[in-house]
């Protein structure tokens, strides 16, 4: 992971490949990098892509950053870019409609959606939820289900 820098070019790295800009909100940052970078970390790992997160948002948007994914090949970068916004989409439908909770009716996908209650032992609530909710987080966002 590199956190600043010019777009696309980690020190001592070449960036060979495909590489897209997305625009995240500067206020949503923290929500892809994750808490130590276990977040971008795991986007990076499952994805094979590189995700290079500007330290300041964008001069002509300070509402913004644009995140320059590169890659291998572009199937690469795309799927990398498509967790990136279930990740945000996941997050937005929380915001919007609750998420429900652990082990409740997920919120946020209309009163029609499916949706599947699963019971979770006391004890094991924290080992689902995993530390500043990453692995919650993270089975959102690769499942784009609300849990």
């Amino acid at each position: 992971m590199q956190i600043g820098g010019p777009p696309g070019a980690a020190p001592g790295r070449v960036q060979a490949g495909p590489s897209v800009r997305c625009k995240i909100p500067d206020n949503k940052t923290g929500l892809v990098i994750g808490r130590g970078g276990r977040t971008i970390k795991a986007i990076q790992d499952r994805t094979g892509a590189h995700l290079d997160v500007p330290r300041m948002p964008d001069a002509d948007d300070p509402s913004s950053r644009t995140v320059v994914i590169s890659a291998p090949t572009e199937a690469m970068a795309k799927a990398a870019q498509d967790e990136v916004f279930g990740l945000l989409a996941a997050d937005e439908a929380r915001q919007a409609g609750g998420g429900g909770g652990v082990g409740g009716p997920g919120g946020g996908m209309g009163a029609d959606a499916p949706g599947q209650t699963i019971p979770v032992p006391n004890e094991t609530v924290g080992a689902l939820i995993g530390r500043g909710g990453a692995v919650i987080q993270d089975m959102q966002a690769r499942s784009g289900a609300s849990i």
